[in-house]
């Protein structure tokens, strides 16, 4: 007899509880994510982004003396890059009440849970830990020196569609550009990445270039950010294509699409594909066993 294999999978509808918005994060999904974020892979991955980090300050001088972790779930990265960087303040800011209380009840000694102002001004703890719907333009501006997104899963709540139009949606050149790269398509059918009709990638890529405004405006100019993102190869090994949809995405295309030039607020510093078994982070949510295999490439920006 024919032994079943168990189901990695959990029993989660991630389809319907990734379009609760904001509360997404308080339900079942967060409680999936904290258990991912906890294992062996994860913590690996963390210890790895906290070293790779510290290495691309030093070779930029660069001293933080404010990082912030956007978007930190469950802040499995804080112990690594209080290590790494043992000078620094270190700020969480997630919209998952749930998970930030379980941060601050794992480590009282090292982080609280405070007014997201009083979080960038009023300190005493090491890790300063605020509720707060993402993106957020009313934070304090520009005074982070190294910001984060790691492993980023950003659900946009409808109820702040004014912000996004604001500061993404009625820029015209945002849209022309975006409206080009969503409508391309790879010469090579077998190169295409994208599935999702036009309009609806149109929207997925100025919902990126939103996010990535917001983390611009926390950092002051010179510093920088570190993305994380699951991936099957690294940056170089894209088509052009696929590089300049992640670049306008990241808010760091600098090239003209047919004459169209975006606003570029970040630049490439350096780019790093490692894998692992956080890939799978991906499979659980699509199904798709293709998403079994990969890793994450890591990038360094410079705020301009």
């Amino acid at each position: 007899m024919t032994q079943k294999k168990p189901n990695l999978r959990p029993e989660i509808d991630f389809d319907s509880l990734l379009s609760q918005g904001a509360n997404t994060y308080d339900s079942a999904v967060g409680h999936w994510w904290h258990s991912r974020s906890m294992d062996l892979p994860h913590r690996r991955a963390y210890k790895h982004i906290a070293e790779s980090t510290l290495a691309f300050c030093q070779a930029k001088s660069l001293q933080p003396k404010m990082i912030l972790d956007y978007a930190c779930g469950s802040g499995a990265i804080l112990g690594d890059l209080l290590q790494a960087f043992p000078k620094a303040h270190l700020i969480g800011l997630d919209g998952s009440r749930q998970l930030l209380q379980g941060v601050a009840k794992s480590h009282p000694d090292l982080s609280e849970l405070l007014d997201q102002h009083d979080a960038f001004h009023a300190f005493t703890k090491p890790v300063s830990l605020a509720l707060t719907s993402l993106p957020n333009f009313r934070l304090p501006e520009q005074l982070c020196d190294l910001v984060f997104l790691i492993f980023p899963n950003l659900v946009p709540d409808p109820k702040h569609l004014g912000e996004f139009n604001r500061h993404g949606y009625c820029n015209k050149k945002d849209n022309e550009v975006a409206r080009m790269l969503a409508r391309f398509r790879e010469m090579d059918p077998d190169d295409e990445t994208v599935t999702m009709d036009p309009e609806d990638f149109f929207d997925e890529l100025m919902t990126a270039r939103v996010f990535s405004r917001n983390l611009r405006h926390l950092l002051r100019p010179g510093g920088m950010l570190v993305r994380v993102e699951y991936s099957q190869a690294n940056r170089t090994e894209l088509t052009d294509l696929t590089q300049w949809r992640s670049l306008f995405g990241e808010g760091a295309l600098e090239t003209p699409i047919k004459g169209e030039k975006c606003e570029s607020f970040f630049r490439v510093v350096d780019s790093e594909y490692r894998k692992s078994k956080v890939i799978q982070d991906v499979f659980h949510q699509t199904g798709d066993p293709d998403d079994k295999i990969g890793g994450y490439m890591l990038t360094a920006f410079e705020a301009i």
